[in-house]
């Protein structure tokens, strides 16, 4: 079987089982969706903030990261949490290790939601990301972008009308 054909069928079996969840949570499923289409809008928000801080270029080794996405392939989380967030300036402190191992940091404009919903969206969000970091050993901002991806295929497959 061809990578287009594993691909099918697993988006077959996501299909289904996202069908099943949809038909027995529909209350869930329908406050999921909400989750969704708001962490999209802040998606959009933050693409817009990373758009302006790129390309960045390591002052040690001079390599060029010219996308978010790059340079998260690109380089490795640093001993200090992933983001940082300095109440001082009301940013947050991004910081990352280059592949040369120089430490890089990026600073954005505070966009955290401070409401109860924001909050219990970040508990969980954190609960679903370290359980994966934990089973898979993989990057956390690796993991973090796997849990938002699987988190908006589901909010728009219960999106649709039925």
């Amino acid at each position: 079987m061809t990578d287009n054909k594993n691909k099918t069928s697993e988006d077959a079996d996501i299909d289904h089982f996202l069908d099943a969840l949809k038909s027995n949570f529909s209350g869930e499923m329908d406050a999921l969706a909400s989750l969704v289409e708001l962490t999209e809008q802040i998606e959009k928000k933050l693409a817009q903030i990373y758009k302006e801080k790129f390309p960045k270029t390591c002052r040690s080794c001079e390599r060029v990261y010219n996308t978010r996405d790059e340079y998260l392939r690109a380089t490795f989380a640093t001993e200090k949490q992933g983001v940082l967030w300095d109440s001082f300036v009301n940013k947050v402190q991004e910081y990352r290790n280059c592949v040369c191992g120089s430490t890089l940091m990026m600073m954005v404009p505070d966009r955290r939601d401070l409401t109860e919903f924001g909050i219990e969206r970040r508990r969980l969000f954190k609960l679903f990301s370290n359980k994966i970091v934990e089973i898979t050993g993989q990057d956390r901002l690796v993991v973090e972008a796997k849990v938002r991806e699987i988190f908006r295929r589901m909010g728009k497959k219960t999106a649709m009308p039925k």
